[in-house]
């Protein structure tokens, strides 16, 4: 959405942008529509927020990852420190990065089950929280997540994720049943709070999560003493975001990833994540860190 195009049309477009990069992924094929610096193709962070004093350094911030693979990263002259040190995370994601025929796919988590974007859906998700200023709300985007973590969490307390549960109310699915534990109905609570992987995922890190609590009472949860009050919402929705990728893991592609991976995946994902956290968070990442490390099994 470059060049002279204009209008409040194109204005309007330009302004959505940004939201629906935050909310998809994309799976680079040969590169072309997916942009090296703003889209999710490489983790769930984009690379202009995970690498953001290198990114201050680039002069061609539109570019795609093909443009990039082929020419290079379009970087001033002289570099930071601090960029020094990142372009060497980027070169490496470079260099591991190979390009196919097929083009890329992007998936987003306001898309429905047949491909198509729900304007409805964005609109509510926008609106809400500028009227909510209720707890659970607080709870969910007033911390230092991803914003597309953010938006996948409130989606889950509100019980609008694709589970089971609601793909069978759309008639997506013949059946509910939970397909880690073949007993329960798979809805979003049952996902990250109660279903038996669930339930032995919050009890390793400490957590005891009563069996009426529901998601839209997340916000609710009682912290363990050994982690931090400081962004301990941040510490919540990282642990159900990890959850809800390993129940993805096992619905397409027949993976049961055991306890200790998850754990590991969330000590990976916890020192992803500490790029966001200020001086006054200092010590919050490596207190997670320590949770998953030392969780019981």
């Amino acid at each position: 959405m470059e060049g002279d195009l204009g209008g409040p049309h194109w204005d309007s477009l330009r302004t959505l942008l940004p939201i629906y990069q935050a909310v998809s992924t994309s799976t680079v094929g040969d590169g072309c529509s997916t942009n090296f610096w703003h889209d999710a193709w490489h983790g769930e962070d984009d690379l202009a927020t995970r690498l953001p004093a290198l990114f201050s350094h680039c002069v061609k911030q539109q570019a795609s990852v093909a443009d990039v693979m082929a020419n290079g990263l379009h970087l001033v002259t002289r570099l930071s420190s601090q960029a020094q040190l990142e372009l060497h995370q980027a070169q490496n994601i470079i260099s591991g990065t190979q390009l196919s025929q097929q083009p890329d796919e992007r998936k987003c988590m306001l898309t429905s089950t047949h491909g198509k974007f729900q304007t409805s859906a964005l609109y509510e998700l926008l609106k809400r929280p500028v009227r909510s200023e209720n707890a659970l709300a607080a709870f969910v985007w007033n911390n230092k997540t991803p914003p597309r973590v953010k938006f996948f969490a409130w989606l889950m307390t509100q019980g609008r994720i694709q589970s089971k549960k609601n793909l069978l109310r759309k008639r997506i699915v013949d059946e509910d049943v939970c397909e880690e534990c073949n007993q329960e109905s798979e809805s979003a609570g049952h996902i990250v709070l109660h279903c038996p992987f669930a339930k032995r995922f919050w009890q390793a890190i400490g957590f005891q999560v009563p069996a009426d609590l529901d998601v839209h009472e997340l916000h609710l949860i009682v912290r363990p003493t050994n982690i931090p009050k400081t962004e301990f919402s941040s510490f919540v929705v990282l642990c159900c975001w990890q959850l809800w990728k390993r129940r993805n893991a096992l619905v397409f592609r027949q993976e049961a990833i055991p306890l200790s991976r998850i754990l590991r995946q969330c000590s990976e994902e916890a020192k992803n994540w500490s790029y966001r956290h200020g001086s006054k968070e200092a010590g919050v990442q490596a207190a997670w860190v320590l949770v998953f490390s030392t969780a019981s099994m």
